[in-house]
């Protein structure tokens, strides 16, 4: 496929090809990747295009709170033809994406518009994904840090005074944890109060509001 004929796609189904996007075929194989998605898929710029749904979801970055990169990958891609437009949020590099699903015909558009800090302000979704994600990286992290300051613990018993310095810096961070749940609670009662906000629709990544 080449790149006239998959930005026309991209437009027709309503999405915006300036953006991150790749096109499946109907068999899930992969037709297209655009440049600014392949820069996504390899940042560095080392990486090859990826051949099929394998290879991509070796290098696929998007994942959320719930699945990680690959299963957030099978799940888009076991979506099924729709006249709408499905809007998703994800994490990746540090930062919050809508990945839009939508379909042309028997092809699936995949679009990742990155959300800014602007949006974030403004879409309440896009802030619940956004501390959800980073309270379950932290809480991660400071769980396996944990276990490994204890394993080190029993093989150098003579390291006591600098393993519990990292205890308590690990015990820092839980109560950062704490705090982003608490603050995702808060987020959750806006988000049963507040009007929902029409940003955080597929119109964001469409053209003129083209459907």
């Amino acid at each position: 496929m080449d790149s006239k004929t998959a930005q026309n796609i991209v437009r027709e189904s309503g999405l915006e090809p300036a953006l991150p996007f790749l096109i499946f075929g109907e068999s899930t194989e992969l037709l297209y990747v655009n440049t600014r998605m392949r820069e996504m898929l390899s940042p560095s710029g080392t990486g090859g295009i990826p051949k099929d749904l394998l290879e991509l979801e070796k290098v696929w970055p998007f994942f959320n709170e719930f699945q990680g990169a690959p299963a957030f990958l099978g799940s888009i891609s076991k979506t099924k033809p729709s006249k709408k437009t499905e809007v998703l949020y994800a994490e990746a590099y540090l930062k919050t994406f809508r990945i839009h699903i939508a379909f042309h015909k028997r092809q699936q558009v995949v679009v990742a518009e990155l959300v800014r800090s602007g949006d974030l302000l403004e879409d309440v979704e896009a802030r619940q994904v956004l501390f959800r994600s980073l309270s379950h990286e932290i809480r991660t992290a400071v769980m396996a840090l944990m276990g490994y300051t204890q394993m080190v613990g029993d093989k150098a018993p003579d390291a006591r005074l600098e393993l519990e310095g990292i205890r308590n810096a690990l015990s820092r961070l839980e109560g950062v944890v704490r705090r982003l749940d608490d603050f995702k609670a808060e987020l959750k009662v806006l988000q049963e109060t507040e009007k929902p906000v029409s940003r955080g629709t597929a119109k964001t990544a469409s053209k003129g509001g083209k459907k």
